[in-house]
């Protein structure tokens, strides 16, 4: 018997995109090696929008959409039929099977909202998916809910199965989301745990149906990240780093009376693990590399330099500020607003930038100022002289989706935002 799940929202996400999953792993200092088109694995692919409008943005790219729902493959073929998309295959299979025969392999492999939310047999089945299906400096990105932060919310799935045993999904949030809403203020759970409150009544504004899924489902399982990243490990991929790029950089994203705990600390599971402890950490968007190993300095700088960013916002003054899990984070106008002024006159590549005054044989300094303009939604890497025929066709055939999440931009190679 297949577990009760709910069935997905439209999602379109910018840490799923191939654009910026190869920007980022070049600023980890890992390069991609594919040289032709890339093959790109949606695992648990939902409505396949996000898919579809990978597949719109890059033409060149072959790109497949597995789900154990038959609905929502459904759904996908008919999204992919009405834009015109001869480069994309949808297909309803088990995950456990998929393991043991991957079609082809793969570029990139996304797995989002997925691991936090089977069960064990479907978990290992995607860690060995991703071992198995990736090419040699093949990218995976695992989403998951992670301890601690979102530990408290296991009581909270358990309310809400216990209120509907035997119910959908969707039905044991109408039974819980009252009793909760009445017990807010006063429950012992959300005073002992003001995180927890102000989650929830974030959560609590998102549509019923992405409520439902991420916590009235039968399974809901904060994971450790030292236990995925040895299950990856085990399996040829090596932790590169986090799709949300602040993350990658300690002294931005941790409090900073935690920073000395982790000097010297070279054993990468534990690391992430008290760098999670430090974050009260509640989701993780992890970067593997297949057989991953890092870049020389030198090739590192290369793999750089040939990265183009686009500015996406205008923001006054220069002085940049931008909101984390432990507090805003100051970027000083003395070094942001050059940055932000180079991008007047259009797109800028690395190699442009570090050639301005405050970067000038500070390369890292650069790295991570972009890290936290990107964070912020200020740039994105932007890949120029894309095909955009089929973007156009994609956007033009969701125009009418009163839900459609973003529109297909190539030269970004994924979502933009409406």
């Amino acid at each position: 018997m297949l577990p009760r799940t709910q069935a997905y929202i439209h999602t379109a996400w910018r840490e799923t995109s191939p654009g910026w999953l190869l920007a980022l792993a070049a600023m980890l200092g890992f390069r991609h090696p594919a040289t032709g088109p890339l093959a790109i694995c949606d695992l648990a692919c939902g409505t396949g929008y996000s898919a579809a409008l990978t597949a719109a943005s890059m033409p060149s790219a072959e790109v497949d959409g597995f789900d154990a729902d038959a609905g929502h493959i459904e759904m996908a073929g008919r999204l992919a039929d009405s834009a015109g998309l001869g480069n994309i295959r949808f297909a309803a299979a088990d995950i456990r099977r998929l393991a043991e025969n991957p079609p082809r392999t793969y570029d990139i492999v996304v797995v989002h909202g997925v691991l936090s939310w089977v069960p064990a047999d479907v978990r290992e089945a995607i860690f060995r998916f991703a071992g198995a299906a990736l090419k040699d400096g093949g990218i995976a990105y695992l989403h998951y809910a992670c301890q601690p932060g979102a530990s408290t919310f296991s009581a909270l799935n358990a309310a809400m199965r216990a209120a509907a045993p035997g119910g959908t999904p969707m039905e044991r949030l109408d039974k819980t989301r009252p009793l909760l809403a009445r017990m807010r203020r006063g429950a012992g759970l959300f005073l002992a745990h003001p995180q927890a409150g102000t989650s929830w009544d974030s959560l609590a504004n998102q549509p019923d149906a992405y409520i439902a899924h991420e916590l009235a489902g039968d399974t809901f399982e904060p994971l450790s990240s030292g236990d995925v990243i040895a299950a990856m490990a085990a399996r040829g991929c090596t932790f590169a780093g986090s799709a949300t790029p602040i993350e990658n950089v300690d002294r931005m994203s941790l409090p900073q009376d935690c920073l000395a705990a982790l000097d010297g600390l070279d054993r990468v599971p534990l690391r992430e693990v008290l760098k999670d402890i430090a974050r009260d950490q509640a989701l993780r968007r992890d970067l593997y590399v297949k057989n991953g190993r890092p870049l020389t300095p030198q090739a590192h700088m290369e793999a750089l330099a040939g990265l183009r960013f686009r500015r996406m916002a205008d923001i006054a003054g220069g002085a940049v500020t931008v909101q984390t899990r432990v507090g805003p984070v100051e970027g000083a106008a003395a070094i942001f607003a050059p940055l932000l002024d180079a991008f007047a006159a259009g797109d800028r590549s690395f190699d442009e930038l570090q050639r301005l005054q405050p970067f000038s044989g500070r390369p890292g300094l650069l790295n991570q100022s972009l890290v936290l303009l990107m964070e912020g939604g200020l740039v994105r890497p932007v890949w120029p002289g894309a095909d955009t025929a089929g973007a156009r066709a994609f956007n033009l055939a969701v125009s009418g989706y009163a839900d459609a999440p973003a529109r297909a931009d190539a030269e970004l190679m994924g979502p933009r935002p409406f």
